[in-house]
């Protein structure tokens, strides 16, 4: 026999009162959190803004966002 598909639990179906099920839908919450974050950290690494250990490559500010640019928002 095939394996069950655990239901996705959102915020909408959620039973707050039942503390497994909670458990479970801030497990998913973490898991779906690290798979973006992970994603986000290649991305910034790949545009060469972030090194393999977190660290900005560039520490200096583009030019209209120095202090004393006239670019405003």
């Amino acid at each position: 026999m095939g394996k069950i598909k655990e239901e996705k639990l959102t915020r909408a179906n959620v039973d707050e009162n039942d503390p497994e099920e909670w458990a479970r839908y801030r497990e998913q919450l973490l898991d779906r959190a690290e798979g973006r974050i992970k994603t986000a950290v290649k991305e910034l690494q790949e545009f060469g803004i972030m090194d393999e250990n977190g660290h900005p490559v560039k520490k200096e500010l583009p030019p209209d966002m120095k202090p004393r640019s006239k670019t405003d928002v």
